[in-house]
């Protein structure tokens, strides 16, 4: 390997969303009560998220800024 087969992932990380800890809701949200995730094709800079199985509707966050 040389250095050219690297990636540079800082200018990546400009275009994720910076604060994954609120919904689209502005709700907080902790990582450790989430229990179930579904990633759709149709949105996939959304990640979709239940934090309890007896729930019906998933809550959404955005992952990645457009």
């Amino acid at each position: 390997m040389t250095h050219e087969d690297f990636f540079d992932l800082k200018p990546l990380s400009g275009s994720l969303g910076s604060d994954f800890s609120k919904t689209t809701e502005n709700e907080t949200v902790e990582i450790t009560d989430i229990e179930i995730v579904k990633v759709d094709k149709r949105g996939p800079c959304t990640l979709s998220f239940k934090t309890s199985c007896s729930k019906k509707n998933y809550k959404k966050n955005v992952v990645v800024n457009n």
